[in-house]
């Protein structure tokens, strides 16, 4: 019977608030900085597939000062009028940037901008439109570029054989 006052007596601690000694080594969690502008190709811009690399490249968001966020970037492409917000991240239509995603910039050979267009729906020997944005991760967070750039892919016939 004893031991139970002295059990619960045990239990109450003393709660203080102690100064973690590495406190100044932890950056805070900021928001992933969306890209708001695209720089090239231009906005309508008309590119055959299959030809020489296209560059894709824009301007980085913007990191609180002093940050030390390592930001990496990949390029979503769709039809016109799509919902990026649903793209599958297995599919041509998401490419990683240059430097494992750490450039703002893209430099895309023509052989998969023909894969992107086709899986945008432009046929052979046809012409579409495609769009692009960029999405911005840290970790798991990530934010889609507010800015939607497009471009104009004539895809080379078929040759037949």
């Amino acid at each position: 019977m004893l031991a139970l006052p002295l059990g619960w007596s045990s239990c109450n601690q003393d709660t203080r608030y102690h100064d973690l000694p590495y406190e100044d080594e932890f950056e805070p969690v900021y928001p992933v900085p969306a890209v708001t502008t695209l720089l090239t190709p231009a906005n309508g811009e008309a590119i055959t597939s299959g030809g020489d690399a296209v560059l894709f490249s824009w301007e980085e968001g913007e990191l609180p000062e002093g940050s030390q966020m390592v930001v990496k970037y990949e390029v979503l492409f769709g039809p016109e009028g799509f919902d990026f917000t649903q793209t599958n991240d297995t599919s041509n239509s998401v490419q990683d940037a240059d430097m494992e995603g750490g450039d703002p910039s893209l430099n895309l050979y023509g052989s998969f901008l023909d894969l992107i267009a086709a899986e945008a729906g432009i046929e052979p020997g046809e012409t579409g439109v495609v769009q692009w944005k960029v999405r911005s991760y840290c970790g798991l967070d990530m934010t889609l570029s507010t800015a939607t750039g497009s471009i104009t892919v004539t895809r080379p016939a078929a040759s037949e054989e």
